[in-house]
């Protein structure tokens, strides 16, 4: 039993660090300093865009973490009867899927304009829905 507890205490603070801190920094970093410091390069990049890939890339890890915490140390199946753990279940999952697919397609940057321009779009309505999804269970 305390083994189980350690988990979850274990997931809950990966979690949190992962969406309730890195990801909101990376994303106000990405949102408000594009135009402040646009000619200043980190790591060969601007340094808006090298901080936001840094944020979410550490969110990954801490939300991959978080999840293994929780799987290493549960000593009895999940509650598969209990609305709130499939609930919390279905939509954590969904939030880490949507979150590393964004990841891997922040590799892709399209060339073409308008192209480009849905991709940008793409990327603020999935980047959204995926924090509105993880912020509910926080």
């Amino acid at each position: 039993m305390i083994l189980q507890i350690q988990g979850r205490r274990a997931h809950a603070i990966q979690m949190i660090i992962a969406w309730l801190v890195l990801v909101p920094f990376g994303i106000f970093a990405s949102r408000y300093y594009k135009e402040t410091y646009s000619k200043v390069f980190f790591l060969q990049e601007y340094w808006w865009f090298s901080i936001h890939v840094l944020c979410m890339g550490a969110a990954a890890m801490f939300m991959y973490g978080g999840l293994y915490a929780m799987e290493i140390k549960r000593i009895e199946p999940l509650q598969w009867e209990s609305p709130d753990i499939v609930v919390h279940s279905v939509l954590g999952f969904a939030a880490m899927g949507m979150f590393t697919i964004h990841i891997l397609l922040g590799f892709f940057r399209f060339k073409k304009l308008e192209v480009r321009l849905i991709q940008i779009m793409m990327h603020w309505l999935f980047g959204n829905l995926e924090y509105f999804l993880a912020r509910m269970f926080s």
